[in-house]
């Protein structure tokens, strides 16, 4: 049997298990209505028969966001990871060095002259403005 079918089967069983469970509870709790009320009526216990459909918006909606916060997690672990330093050192530096180890200036300059700029080319390049701005290469 492939993979497949055995999922498919295994869904399958779930909601046949949900179903089952819902129109049990629901037999109980349509009792339990019927002898708090004195008399025949429909009320909330009829939602139990929903628990199949229930169940399934309800775990699209966690699959969802647990997918959207992990995305959002990942991302933020990227920005973090290429940000400017508060030591005034460009992402590469921060890139370049050794964990334990923490970005100097030295590691800037390295970077500068890899690429032919100078310091002020470097500094208008992370303030952002002026013509010297050049994207990071």
């Amino acid at each position: 049997m492939s993979k497949r079918a055995r999922k498919l089967m295994r869904e399958t069983a779930k909601y046949i298990f949900l179903t089952a469970v819902g129109i049990i509870m629901f037999k109980y709790a349509s009792a339990y209505a019927t002898a708090q009320r004195g008399r025949e009526a429909i009320g909330g216990e009829y939602f139990l028969l929903l628990l199949p459909v229930i169940y399934a918006a309800v775990a699209d909606i966690v699959h969802g966001t647990v997918r959207e916060i992990a995305k959002i997690f990942v991302y933020w672990r990227n920005e973090r990871r290429w940000r400017t330093s508060r030591y005034g050192t460009d992402a590469h530096a921060a890139h370049v060095t050794t964990p334990g180890e923490k970005p100097t200036d030295a590691h800037s300059a390295t970077f500068a002259q890899r690429n032919g700029l100078s310091a002020i080319d470097t500094r208008a390049r992370r303030s952002g403005y002026g013509a010297a701005a050049l994207p990071d290469r």
